[in-house]
């Protein structure tokens, strides 16, 4: 009796582990494959250009800031505040959506600003700045995680109606 009660058990588990399973599936039913696979192409492009914003900024944070003016080419650099106000904008933008295909851009600027001169009180705001975008950074992650499981879940839901037709 005790030997038929743990193979219940046991049964009773793999059971269970398949009711989640497919609880998780058929939350996926009413989305779309190609509108996921477009999603995640859209979150995996804005982290990569994120993570070279981080990098500029960090390389701003960290380097000699010299001259307002770019010796080479006479003209006047972004300021700092522009930056910041850049850095911002992106994690508000991280915040709202991290797969809005306004985060490239943005990332995209702050990574291309260079020669920036910053005076002590922005660079001050360019770390709180750089800080929040390092916690918001963390949202683009979460977001692919979430679509993968739900395009996982699609494909299980997929198997298990295939096998069910056979």
């Amino acid at each position: 009796m005790t030997a038929q009660n743990q193979v219940c058990l046991a049964t009773f588990g793999l059971c269970r582990k398949y009711q989640d399973d497919v609880g998780a599936a058929i939350s996926t039913c009413d989305q779309s494959s190609t509108g996921l696979a477009s999603k995640l192409k859209s979150l995996t492009e804005n982290k990569a250009k994120v993570n070279t914003a981080q990098a500029n900024i960090n390389k701003l944070l960290t380097r000699n800031l010299g001259s307002k003016i770019n010796e080479k080419q006479n003209t006047p650099v972004i300021g700092c505040i522009n930056v910041i106000d850049l850095a911002l904008a992106l994690s508000e933008g991280l915040k709202q959506n991290p797969a809005s295909l306004s985060i490239a851009p943005l990332a995209e600027q702050i990574a291309n600003a260079s020669n920036v001169v910053c005076s002590s009180e922005e660079v001050v705001l360019l770390s709180n700045s750089n800080s929040d975008l390092n916690e918001t950074s963390s949202l683009i992650d979460q977001e692919v995680e979430t679509t993968q499981t739900t395009l996982e879940g699609m494909l299980i839901t997929f198997l298990i109606f295939s096998l069910v037709i056979v």
